[in-house]
């Protein structure tokens, strides 16, 4: 059923992404990990907020924006280059 659907759907996704990024790394190298640590950490950080949340019984879209908000800021505070960027972009 849909739980074996689930699983045939992640397991080509994977395969899929691994191949491409072999094909790519082929052609010009590049790391993903490294430049995702950052974005594990303010993630982890969200995940904490968003269970502290829920167990004291915020609504649940009140907990989807303070949870963003705290994902942003963390981002902010872990110095993510990304945000450099795109203050660049929405300035032109």
């Amino acid at each position: 059923g849909a739980v074996g659907s689930a699983v045939a759907t992640l397991a080509s996704t994977t395969a899929i992404t691994v191949i491409t990024l072999k094909k790519l790394k082929a052609i010009s190298y590049f790391e993903i990990m490294p430049k995702l640590k950052i974005a594990f950490i303010a993630t982890f950080i969200m995940a904490l907020m968003t269970l502290i949340l829920k167990q004291i019984g915020v609504n649940f879209l009140i907990n989807v924006g303070m949870s963003s908000i705290v994902y942003f800021f963390a981002l902010v505070l872990l110095k993510e280059p990304i945000l450099k960027e795109i203050k660049v972009f929405m300035n032109k």
